[in-house]
């Protein structure tokens, strides 16, 4: 995935985060998914799944919603740090 493609998921993420509406939530998340919870002991698997546990999320705690726009803010570093390390190591 390129930096511009990660942007964008991340920009329609904060978007669909900040409206509490996430129908087009399934077009940015792989079918095959994964999610692991803090609060579950069992992770939820596949893209259905992952939907559902963010709109329970979203419904039953309001605030959850800002922690989840911070948290993906701190997600979308990640990928640039990787790449910013690997042109390090390749320039070295």
């Amino acid at each position: 995935m390129t930096q511009a493609a990660i942007e964008t998921t991340l920009e329609r993420w904060h978007a669909m985060i900040a409206s509490r509406d996430l129908e087009a939530l399934h077009e940015i998340i792989r079918p095959d998914a994964v999610f692991r919870s803090p609060v579950a002991h069992t992770p939820y698997e596949g893209r259905d799944a992952l939907v559902l546990a963010l709109d329970g999320a979203l419904e039953a705690w309001p605030a959850a919603r800002d922690a989840l726009v911070a948290r993906s803010s701190v997600l979308a570093l990640r990928p640039a740090l990787e790449q910013a390390a690997t042109d390090h190591a390749a320039a070295g």
